[in-house]
């Protein structure tokens, strides 16, 4: 999976196999405002299923117009919203419109430019 940032529209389009990701419904591109990867532990206790841990805190990576912010999230509870913030303890304010929020189990690695 990819992310590609197109400064005229301020927008991420996905990409998968080299080619845009078309929504089934509507076969238009994928796109964000704001692309959120998140760090989580995760566990596989029957080789198969990945439970991942999404209460307690993290670290994350926040894409907002064209930029990478070095982020850090936190839920409290399953009933609280997840928060992220910069590195002096700040909500990251995002853009109006969709964010896209993927989970990354913490000893993976990513690649962005």
């Amino acid at each position: 999976m990819e992310w590609k940032y197109d400064p005229a529209t301020n927008r991420y389009t996905r990409y998968t196999a080299g080619e845009f990701h078309k929504d089934r419904n509507n076969d238009k591109p994928v796109e964000a405002t704001n692309i959120i990867v998140q760090f989580v532990k995760t566990e596989s206790p029957d080789g198969r299923l990945l439970n991942m841990d999404l209460l307690g805190s993290g670290g994350a990576l926040v894409f907002r117009d064209g930029e990478m912010i070095n982020a850090t999230w936190k839920k409290e509870e399953d009933t609280k919203r997840t928060r992220f913030m910069d590195d002096d303890g700040k909500d990251i304010e995002l853009n109006a419109g969709q964010t896209w929020i993927a989970f990354l189990p913490t000893d993976r690695d990513i690649t962005y430019e």
